[in-house]
């Protein structure tokens, strides 16, 4: 199967953005151990269980903003790849993580229509973790093979889009083509992806 992933990206993201009200669901932080103990060298692995000693990571908990945000950055340094490059693999990653949690999800049947639901399972989340703030996405269709994604949120993660799209495009086998059209990063209101299925 050939998968071809053309991505193109305008953010100047050196780190991501944190405020100490924000906390993030432990699933997500639950992922990311899962993907360091799996697809990180050693080096990463010790980085993680340093900034994670004496924690008990659960899915159910929420945690602070600036402690995700250090074990990302102390992984990155650990791995010598930039803070993007990590969250962005760790996106791809996160798509066939989440399948088996997520079943319903994945009952789309293309990978444009699962990339549709992603608003409604973000959303979804306040329902088991109030305190958690999730990020915001819009939509416009302009044609069958074409999506345009705004995503806003205060963490700026846009990286991490990236390799949400890869990961749906590699998950449904298909080839997609992405550009960042703006970015919070550069001094937009919002991250504009313009994606492309072939």
């Amino acid at each position: 199967m050939l998968l071809l992933f053309n991505v193109k990206c305008v953010c100047g993201l050196n780190a991501v953005t944190t405020r100490k009200e924000f906390e993030m669901v432990g699933l997500i932080v639950n992922a990311f151990v899962d993907y360091v103990n799996n697809y990180c060298s050693e080096a990463g692995k010790d980085a993680l269980k340093r900034k994670t000693a004496g924690l008990t990571i659960m899915a159910t908990e929420n945690y602070p903003d600036e402690l995700v945000v250090s074990v990302i950055e102390a992984v990155a340094k650990a791995e010598n790849k930039s803070v993007p490059d990590v969250l962005q693999e760790f996106g791809r990653r996160f798509i066939k993580w989440s399948e088996p949690k997520f079943r319903m999800a994945y009952s789309a049947p293309t990978a444009k229509e699962f990339l549709l639901k992603m608003s409604l399972v973000h959303k979804s989340a306040k329902s088991y973790s109030p305190q958690a703030v999730p990020p915001v996405f819009q939509y416009e269709d302009p044609s069958a093979d074409k999506l345009v994604m705004i995503y806003n949120s205060n963490r700026k993660m846009c990286p991490l889009i990236h390799g949400l799209i890869k990961g749906v495009a590699e998950r449904y086998g298909c080839a997609v083509a992405v550009e960042e059209k703006t970015c919070m990063h550069k001094g937009a209101g919002e991250c504009r992806f313009e994606i492309s299925f072939g």
